[in-house]
């Protein structure tokens, strides 16, 4: 029996992903990373079998878990945006599954295996895009909600497939060391990534236990310019005008932009307007998505703050405007007049 570092690893991770399944088992909301995790377990477990043990020279079977990988980061992504999969998620792990009697063809298998563990990457980027397009119709704090690092993550977990699918092709070409060497650095990124996903999945599931109940409150409303079953609806630019006109006058004066977590929903039961014609007169009238717009409207109440007195603090004002970050102030405040909070607070000193 010889142990390498790597097995070390092998075992940290084995024991990082236990301790996860251990912290988020009782709650149902976390069951595709539950899934993830078990299925991290699973893979080291037998990675360790096969290499300080003596499975492999009965049967192979840690090929099968790269073509199990790629849907569980899709499930769980799917998970933490609230979109239920049209499939039983079961489904997902049938080609895992039917991998393992040709196990023996390891190159063909590790070859679908990251083909599939690219293809599912690609639709969990498309499921982040299409949630923050949704984040950024409906909330003023879309930003604070992103799953940029998910994204990132995903990125990193594809690279990491690519360069392990390329160490194994090469495999008879370089010498024992360099590939432990390999193995070993991948696997030390992968005990990394998975630390980095669970603390972040574990803290962004608690952060959306609201959006949850908004999504279940929120009915489809019935838009203005609604006419008969056999006419079909046509919009009219000048009703929307007003009812932008009118939710502008009353957001001048209510300055309901100043609650930092204002949503389309909120906005709607405020004004008494429903929530489609807000988010139709907002992007008729100013171009805007609903978060942009009230984002804009912060920034405009800051800028006129430094008018008056250009010397106060900016963290102050942004916090008094409505945001609830730094970054998301700089962002948006970059994005609506092109300078940051700084350099513009600076071109009014001089």
């Amino acid at each position: 029996m010889t142990v390498h570092p790597v097995n070390f690893l092998q075992a940290g991770l084995l024991t990082l992903t236990l301790f996860g399944l251990a912290l988020t088992w009782p709650q149902r909301e976390y069951r595709m990373l539950q899934v993830l995790l078990a299925l991290v377990t699973a893979s080291m477990l037998f990675n360790l079998l096969e290499e300080v043990g003596d499975l492999r020279q009965v049967y192979l079977v840690t090929p099968i878990f790269l073509l199990g990988v790629g849907p569980a980061i899709y499930l769980t992504i799917r998970q933490l945006t609230g979109q239920l999969p049209a499939l039983p998620w079961a489904w997902h792990f049938l080609p895992m599954l039917a991998a393992l009697p040709v196990t023996h063809h390891t190159q063909w298998v590790i070859a679908v295996g990251t083909l599939s563990r690219l293809l599912y990457a690609l639709l969990s980027v498309r499921l982040i895009l299409r949630f923050h397009q949704t984040l950024q119709a409906r909330r003023s704090d879309a930003e604070d909600l992103s799953l940029n690092w998910l994204a990132w993550l995903i990125g990193a977990f594809a690279l990491l497939g690519v360069l392990d699918l390329i160490r194994l092709n090469l495999q008879p070409y370089i010498s024992l060391k360099i590939n432990l060497l390999g193995q070993t650095a991948g696997t030390a990124a992968s005990l990394a990534l998975f630390a980095i996903l669970i603390y972040q999945a574990v803290q962004y599931l608690h952060q959306l236990q609201f959006l949850r109940g908004e999504q279940h409150q929120e009915a489809p409303p019935t838009s203005l310019g609604t006419m008969s079953t056999h006419t079909p609806p046509a919009p009219d630019n000048e009703i929307y005008r007003n009812i932008f006109q009118s939710l502008q006058t009353q957001l001048n004066v209510q300055h309901w932009y100043r609650q930092p977590r204002l949503t389309l929903l909120d906005l709607s039961q405020l004004s008494g307007l429903q929530t489609r014609d807000i988010s139709r007169s907002v992007n008729l009238c100013t171009g805007l998505n609903f978060n942009d717009y009230i984002n804009r409207l912060r920034v405009e109440e800051v800028k006129r703050a430094l008018s008056d007195n250009a010397d106060q603090n900016l963290l102050s004002l942004a916090l008094e405007a409505g945001f609830n970050a730094k970054s998301s102030f700089n962002t948006a405040f970059k994005k609506h007049l092109g300078m940051t909070p700084t350099q513009y607070k600076q071109s009014l000193q001089s």
